[in-house]
């Protein structure tokens, strides 16, 4: 009887101690970072904000260049008097 009484009462001290345990261990609160640290990761995400839009103006630019293209040399086939491309059969 003795025996049981002290092994439950360790297993329970052992259930009730692991959760401090883990959380010593395995810390979920954002740890401090030091100002060159601070720096460098917004210096790098300003490099990646800056690299993103000029990809976003490029790709935009591109597009709106090719679309104006096409428009402009179907308007000038039609005021010369060639037929639409766009509506000839596939050769």
């Amino acid at each position: 009887m003795k025996n049981y009484m002290i092994s439950a009462i360790l297993s329970t001290a052992l259930l009730s101690i692991a959760p401090l345990a883990m959380a010593q261990e395995f810390p979920t609160t954002p740890q401090h970072e030091t100002l060159q640290q601070a720096i460098e990761y917004q210096h790098k995400k300003d490099l990646a904000d800056a690299a993103q839009a000029r990809k976003e103006a490029g790709l935009s630019a591109t597009t709106s260049r090719a679309t104006s293209t096409k428009t402009a040399k179907a308007k000038t086939a039609r005021k010369a008097g060639q037929a639409d491309s766009s509506k000839q059969p596939a050769k």
